[in-house]
């Protein structure tokens, strides 16, 4: 059983509540998933950084990083049937609680076309010296640091698909996201500390996906907590179990994906990530979904300016919407929905097994 929220907001009434209005619907799911939580804001486009990475970082890094990187970039579209502002040292930063705004460099990168790249550190400190040179060399860009408790957000104006892999296939880092738009942070742990830890309710934005994780068929891992994130500014959270998962995940690395655990709904997300990369729209990406993905599911998703909710042919796990003129909200329970403003005057209603629903920004 986990919780599932998504909040978007369709016009600017309430961006600089998104975080807050966020945070107060993933507090009424912590019974749905008190193991770990997650959550995904994507910031509203006039934000200085147009680009977003965010990465995972384990224990142990002792791989050689390469100095020549190529954007892997695979166009092909179809699936197969079935299928530290305490006085730390910023370039040592790993678990310090006051590490909270320290940086690396003291100039900031000026430039509208920002990649940042979020990483989590657990348990040890990170001279990050070597990493940023390293990284550098390979993307041909600059890059900053800035520390936000056990993460330190990456800043470069690199391209953030090649970087993703890059850190994938040369450190012990498990990327978390990238893209215009998005920033991502998850952590084992009770959702609504894990919320006030990386400031969820002071975050602000057009929309936001966030989850909450109780473990029934794997570890309780950061790792293998949601939200999940392979392509840019694709976003997805999921409740349920998916039955084809190995196929699918097997076909989409033939196809230049790739995975970083064994969790299933990280599955779903690099199948979307593909369908859209190869240029499918939203609704057709869902769609298709509907005949290649099997199990159970209710997935809600983001992109850079769109929102979506799926259940499957069977509408196994729960779900409800509802919508005003200002807002679109999505959740397993409708006690998540409740917090939110003008909630009472709101057309309320279950999404339908297999139909897909989209909301567009540009709409």
């Amino acid at each position: 059983m986990c919780g599932i929220v998504g909040l978007f907001l369709k016009t600017n009434t309430h961006h600089d509540e998104l975080g807050r209005l966020t945070a107060l619907m993933l507090h009424e799911m912590r019974e749905r998933g008190p193991d770990s939580a997650g959550f995904a804001i994507y910031d509203a486009d006039d934000n200085d950084y147009s680009k977003s990475l965010s990465v995972f970082y384990d224990d142990n890094d002792n791989s050689e990083p390469s100095t020549v990187l190529n954007d892997d970039n695979d166009n092909s579209g179809g699936v197969p049937e079935g299928a530290n502002s305490d006085g730390a040292d910023a370039t040592s930063a790993g678990t310090n609680e006051g590490s909270v705004a320290s940086t690396h460099r003291a100039t900031p990168i000026n430039d509208s076309n920002i990649t940042r790249i979020t990483v989590l550190v657990e348990g040890r400190q990170i001279d990050w010296t070597p990493v940023i040179r390293d990284l550098e060399n390979a993307i041909a860009a600059e890059v900053n640091l800035q520390t936000v408790h056990d993460h330190a957000v990456l800043t470069t104006t690199g391209n953030g698909r090649a970087a993703r892999r890059w850190l994938i296939d040369n450190t012990d880092v498990s990327v978390l996201s990238y893209g215009q738009r998005i920033e991502l942070y998850k952590s084992v742990g009770d959702p609504e500390i894990v919320a006030e830890r990386y400031g969820l309710p002071e975050r602000v934005g057009t929309h936001a996906i966030a989850h909450t994780r109780m473990a029934t068929e794997s570890a309780i891992t950061t790792q293998g907590s949601h939200p999940f994130v392979t392509g840019a500014d694709t976003c997805l959270v999921h409740n349920g179990s998916l039955s084809n998962h190995n196929t699918l995940r097997r076909w989409l690395e033939r196809h230049g994906e790739t995975f970083q655990t064994d969790n299933d709904s990280e599955v779903a997300a690099g199948y979307l990530a593909h369908k859209l990369q190869a240029g499918s729209t939203l609704d057709q990406a869902l769609s298709d979904a509907l005949d290649d993905l099997d199990g159970f599911y209710t997935f809600a998703i983001g992109t850079a300016d769109g929102f979506a909710v799926l259940r499957d042919p069977i509408a196994c796990k729960p779900a409800v919407v509802a919508e005003t003129d200002d807002w679109v909200a999505m959740s397993s329970e409708y006690r998540a929905i409740a917090q939110l403003p003008n909630a009472a005057h709101a057309e309320v209603w279950e999404p339908e097994p297999a139909r897909v629903y989209t909301w567009s920004l540009a709409a």
